[in-house]
């Protein structure tokens, strides 16, 4: 059996696109209760993925991380489809641009006379709280 029959087959999913499809050596998701790892063979299963890290071993056996939002992942045969609302990979993240967002949204959170704005900048700032502190880790 050669090396690219032991691999899986990743789709990555958003609304607006299919953010990345490519053959790839294993996953590793920000599980509800805990991370877990996708290898070829891996059991059926259909799980929520929460908001963190996935990262994923290419073909070529090089890391690359990406943060993501909540969604699911679904493994079947091999073949690994992960539906999330928002994804980026962290190589090509702006930390200036992430910093200014987030000062920009602790300011709605603080000022703004709007319930509904406020509960969105919030949702919106422990988002990308979590991206921040992520990227520190990884950068």
């Amino acid at each position: 059996m050669d090396n690219d029959s032991k691999l899986l087959h990743l789709s990555i999913l958003t609304p607006s696109n299919s953010f990345y499809d490519s053959m790839v050596n294993n996953i590793i998701v920000a599980g509800e209760k805990s991370p877990f790892q996708v290898l070829f063979n891996h059991a059926p299963i259909i799980s929520t993925i929460m908001p963190g890290i996935i990262r994923v071993v290419d073909n070529k056996g090089d890391t690359i991380y990406f943060f993501s939002d909540k969604g699911v992942i679904e493994v079947l045969n091999n073949h690994v489809t992960i539906a999330v609302n928002y994804i980026e990979n962290i190589a090509n993240m702006d930390i200036a641009n992430l910093m200014a967002n987030i000062t920009k949204l602790r300011h709605i959170v603080k000022t703004s006379p709007d319930e509904f704005e406020r509960h969105n900048a919030t949702a919106k700032l422990q988002l990308l709280d979590l991206q921040l502190k992520l990227i520190s880790t990884l950068r």
